[in-house]
């Protein structure tokens, strides 16, 4: 479980207002029904793994390219989550 600021300097350290406005409106995206939560259903239904450069040339599988981007997350608990508090 990661909290608001803890998921924005997994980003890239702390943002300036233009930045901070960009990284809502992603997670908005993501957090379709407005919980706070983002379930790793969620994002499987917004990330698209098929034009990866490294799927495209068959070094690595769709889904190892997707578990590889929820590690970008700390999902601590690895319940495939991320929380915003």
């Amino acid at each position: 479980m990661i909290n608001f600021t803890e998921f924005l300097i997994a980003l890239r350290g702390k943002p300036n207002d233009r930045r901070q406005a960009i990284i809502d409106k992603a997670f908005l995206k993501f957090d379709k029904e407005g919980t706070g939560l983002i379930d790793v259903t969620e994002i499987r239904q917004v990330y698209n793994c098929s034009k990866h450069p490294k799927v495209v040339s068959a070094e690595m599988s769709e889904e190892q390219v997707f578990s590889s981007f929820l590690k970008n997350f700390n999902d601590k608990n690895n319940l495939g989550k991320i929380y915003i508090k």
